[in-house]
């Protein structure tokens, strides 16, 4: 979607004539142009006085002053403090005034506008612009402020932009993971993951429902290690856990970057800021597009359902721009560059991506800017689609869709079998988004997401698990190289990455009850297939059915247990290396009396900003 036009900027007029006030309200943003001209005032009313007479109204021997300054920093987040404007007369002095007063952002190259209230009634002579903020990049700003007075005001000259050079964020998340999912692997493969060797962190992944319900420690260290039904009492969701990873701000179960309730406001996504700067962002998954994890990082809406008003605004910046808009939270002015994943309406229902989605995509594919689409093939491999065309250095800008029954991407499983040559796999699809985003000459923000990570644990499938996680490392490695390739501009003084999950879910331990720091037993093909339910504890478990009866009988050997099919409130761990990540550890929430000090989700959203700030 093109960018909308510059909203356009009215001069205020305010006129005693007869008692009569015509006021010209401003636009909702800014772009640049010469400062404001004052209107007409004094003339004589009915009364026979001077509008200047007038308490209301300021006369024209008056001028605008700051008296707050606007501070360099990053677009799209608010200044430091609200912006005040004074009414003062020839001397300086601050007069009783109450007027409109309008504000707009200067810039030479025309790129910067502003948003939040742009006109505000003075009160005792000073006006608040209390939510101002420049909404895309600018250096060499100005502020103007303009009345009906003699003169306008002009602050100091600032920035909202991120600093020179290139840096990255790169945050992936195996959803549902922890560390009994991650030993599970360990001990199938006979290896170390990849991220094994980078700085790790518990953390913890509550959101404002479960704090409704647990109260002032929405994780207790103590309870989670005294009464294993508090770790299931209550959980966060995906929606809610990404909005907290990807935008700081903690809400309520199937929210999608707005914040709690139903006055929750909209927010603002380490996505959408590095898009606002002019870096490029990309979010890839394993699961359909629309789903819960990459929804947050580029939409906004009330509800994570609402996965067409979804995929409306992630691809063309407007939730009802094939559809209802249901739940959405307004228009937007930047893209992703990169979408990849499943949910294609050809192989599916069309419940995640519609066929009029990818219509108009492709019908938008030779605009300037538009996307270049890589889609699934019957008969071509990944290979032919995906990394064709993110392979061209002409591709800035690519939507990459795939999937098999209903729009899903089949799993893998821990014997390699369950692949697609038609589809990619998700070290392929990253590959991809990392080709196209590294043109983006001041670097990037990407989210990667092992999405079914999470559909197998909830499936308490041995299986699935491995194969995904499996997947899910060989992501990560091809992330790694990339990184400390030699020849791409990227490297650990200028890259953050942060490995870590959503949530955990299954509760995976080494027996029904058994709490989470006790060692499983190692998995093997043979274990994997011995897994079934246990009419005894109503739970997916491995063991020896020595008497064939499907119950854990005393004397039978146990080697893992799912104990929930829905998520749990455990610490799960969060892995990183690179620019800012030292950051962390100054970001201690609490001791774990079997983890440690750990972090919190909204702690991985500070550091990343920490990047985008340098």
């Amino acid at each position: 979607m093109s960018p909308p036009p510059a909203a356009r900027y009215y001069r205020l007029y305010t006129l005693a004539l007869a008692g009569v006030l015509a006021v010209v309200l401003p636009g909702c943003g800014s772009g640049g142009g010469a400062a404001a001209t004052p209107g007409g005032g004094g003339k004589k009313n009915d009364a026979g006085t001077t509008g200047h007479k007038n308490p209301q109204v300021a006369p024209q021997k008056h001028s605008l002053r700051f008296r707050t300054q606007p501070d360099t920093g990053l677009a799209g987040l608010p200044f430091s403090q609200m912006i005040e404007v004074e009414v003062v007369d020839k001397k300086g002095a601050v007069v009783n005034a109450t007027i409109p007063i309008g504000i707009r952002v200067h810039d030479s190259t025309g790129n910067a506008r502003l948003g939040g209230s742009l006109l505000v009634s003075a009160q005792g002579g000073v006006a608040t612009f209390s939510n101002l903020l420049v909404t895309a990049a600018g250096r060499d700003l100005t502020l103007v402020a303009s009345a009906d007075v003699a003169n306008p005001a002009v602050s100091k000259r600032f920035t909202r932009d991120v600093s020179a050079g290139k840096r990255h964020v790169i945050l992936l998340i195996a959803d549902g993971w922890g560390y009994k999912q991650i030993e599970a692997v360990r001990t199938f493969t006979g290896a170390l993951a990849p991220y094994e060797d980078l700085d790790m962190l518990p953390m913890s992944t509550w959101d404002t429902d479960v704090q409704m319900v647990n109260g002032p420690m929405p994780y207790d260290p103590q309870e989670a290690w005294s009464d294993m039904s508090y770790l299931v009492r209550a959980v966060t969701d995906s929606a809610s856990a990404a909005t907290a990873l990807f935008t700081g701000q903690k809400t309520n179960s199937g929210r999608i970057a707005v914040g709690p309730h139903a006055s929750g406001r909209r927010l603002v996504s380490v996505s959408e800021l590095a898009l606002r700067n002019g870096l490029g962002s990309g979010a890839v998954t394993s699961v359909p597009i629309s789903h819960a994890t990459p929804a947050a990082w580029a939409a906004h809406n009330d509800t994570r359902g609402s996965y067409l008003s979804i995929g409306d605004e992630m691809l063309f910046g407007d939730p009802a721009a094939t559809g209802s808009g249901w739940g959405g939270r307004g228009t937007i002015d930047v893209l992703p560059h990169v979408v990849i994943g499943g949910g294609h309406p050809d192989f599916g229902f069309g419940l995640y991506v519609s066929p009029f989605q990818l219509e108009k995509a492709k019908k938008e594919s030779g605009n300037p800017g538009g996307w270049q689409i890589a889609e699934k093939v019957s008969g071509r491999s990944a290979a032919e689609t995906l990394l064709g065309v993110s392979g061209k250095q002409t591709t800035r800008r690519i939507f990459g869709l795939f999937g098999s029954g209903g729009g899903n991407i089949p799993f893998r499983l821990h014997d390699g079998s369950g692949l697609d040559p038609e589809d990619p796999t998700l070290a392929e699809m990253t590959r991809g988004a990392l080709q196209v985003l590294a043109r983006q000459p001041k670097g990037f923000c990407l989210m990667v997401e092992g999405g079914a990570v999470d559909w197998a644990a909830h499936n308490n499938n041995m299986s699935q698990l491995i194969g995904e996680m499996i997947g899910f490392d060989e992501m990560v490695e091809e992330v790694i190289r990339w990184i400390e390739a030699p020849n791409n501009g990227s490297s650990w003084s200028n890259t953050l990455l942060v490995v870590t999950g959503d949530h955990e879910t299954g509760l995976l331990t080494a027996g029904p009850g058994l709490f989470p720091d006790l060692p499983l037993a190692e998995v093997t093909e043979g274990r994997i297939l011995m897994e079934q339910y246990d009419f005894a504890t109503n739970t997916v478990a491995s063991w020896d059915d020595l008497n064939a009866d499907g119950m854990i009988d005393p004397e039978e050997p146990v080697h893992w247990a799912w104990n929930t099919g829905h998520h749990s409130n455990s610490l799960i761990p969060c892995y990183f290396r690179g620019i800012e990540s030292h950051r962390f550890a100054g970001l201690i929430d609490g001791v774990d009396p079997r983890r440690g000090k750990y972090i919190d989700n909204v702690d991985v959203f500070e550091v990343m900003l920490g990047v985008l700030r340098r």
